[in-house]
């Protein structure tokens, strides 16, 4: 009789511990929810000849107009956004680029931009003339330069810096000596492979092809921070020493645990290809916030539904957004709903980060304009 009344009692103290822990997770995600608060929210109409997703959106700041560029790869356009007063200013048309669809640019003035074409082609667009740079390196040939938010092109001093992707499938030996990253000096106009690729524990394994790339941002010492989509460490990159100098293990999602590789490695059966995509987190994107010196990790989580085969783990999956200081110490992190955000176009002005909240699976989307909620820092909660 006594052993029974006392499992009783240890059955209702477990209970009781695991409300509390419950109640405690709960105050804890509502206190960061405070802490990364949404204060604002836009939406105007662009028109029929704006795209409205973009895979890349630079700003550049002119007196007190903030210019928004984004890349149109239905146009073979970067089309000039006044995000300030909410209107199209100009679209600045790159016909004849082979394969201008995901080529890397960035604004160098209001007039000109710099671009990397998955040619391997470098540009630079003055007004209206479109002056085509000569790398002179048949080693440079093999490199291809791509640009989506993640990993659009950076700025320090007078070097451009890209992503490269690889020519090769990870199945070839070829693959493990892929350089990610090159810099085009505009002084010199030459270009330099850079001494960062995958670390050995990435080429162990099988990984879809949505976690090949890279992301990084210029750091608060002009030093570049490098993420990777399938694990939470980042490393630090020194561009004058040419290596990395620092491994930062402390901006891991409470969300995900570590990511599990693609262990059935059949990219023929498309259906468990997109499954598996939706079933572990991705690290997307890192971005540097100069303004409030803070650090943005935008990261997909696993879906909470039922598992399709279907391309959309981009718009299905919930996010979350992780706060970091310049120290790269977790602030805060927000867990974000699925079908709610667009987690490919966002961008930083010096209030704060602008996610899109165009999702296709939204109640609310509309391909005829642009809508962004603003997420910002509330230190007086910290």
């Amino acid at each position: 009789m006594f052993k029974k009344t006392f499992y009783y009692l240890f059955l209702i103290l477990l209970t009781l511990s695991c409300k509390q822990e419950n109640k405690n997770d709960s105050v804890k995600n509502s206190k960061d929810t405070n802490y990364l608060k949404i204060v604002d929210s836009v939406v105007f109409s662009i028109g029929s000849k704006v795209y409205y997703k973009s895979f890349q959106t630079h700003v550049f700041k002119s007196f007190d107009t903030t210019l928004l560029y984004r890349s149109n790869f239905l146009n073979q356009s970067i089309d000039i956004i006044d995000f300030t007063n909410k209107s199209m200013i100009n679209s600045k048309t790159f016909a004849g680029i082979q394969k201008f669809g995901g080529s890397a640019f960035i604004p160098l003035s209001k007039d000109s931009i710099f671009l990397g074409s998955l040619m391997g082609e470098i540009y630079i667009k003055n007004n209206d003339s479109l002056v085509t740079k000569n790398i002179g390196n048949k080693r440079m040939n093999e490199i291809r330069f791509y640009g989506k938010n993640p990993f659009k092109p950076i700025q320090i001093d007078n070097e451009i810096f890209l992503y490269n992707p690889a020519n090769e499938r990870q199945s070839e030996s070829s693959f493990e000596n892929r350089p990610l990253l090159s810099s085009y000096n505009l002084e010199t106009n030459s270009l330099k492979i850079r001494n960062f690729k995958y670390p050995s524990s990435f080429y162990n394994n099988c990984w879809a092809e949505q976690q090949f790339p890279i992301s990084f941002t210029k750091s608060n010492n002009n030093k570049i921070v490098i993420s990777l989509s399938t694990e939470s460490n980042m490393y630090l990159y020194d561009p004058k020493l040419d290596s990395v100098i620092t491994e930062i293990n402390t901006a891991k999602s409470k969300y995900i645990n570590d990511i599990t590789p693609y262990t059935k490695c059949d990219f023929t059966d498309v259906s468990s290809y997109f499954k598996y995509l939706k079933s572990v987190g991705r690290y997307r994107s890192i971005e540097y916030d100069s303004v409030n010196n803070v650090y943005y990790r935008i990261v997909s989580l696993p879906t909470e539904k039922k598992l399709t085969g279907q391309r959309t783990q981009d718009i299905e999956v919930p996010l979350s957004v992780i706060v970091l200081d310049e120290n790269f110490k977790i602030i805060t992190e927000r867990r974000l709903p699925s079908e709610t955000y667009d987690p490919t176009d966002y961008f930083i002005t010096d209030r704060g980060l602008w996610l899109s909240t165009n999702n296709e699976k939204s109640n609310s989307f509309n391909e005829n304009q642009l809508s962004y909620v603003l997420f910002q820092l509330d230190k007086d909660e910290l």
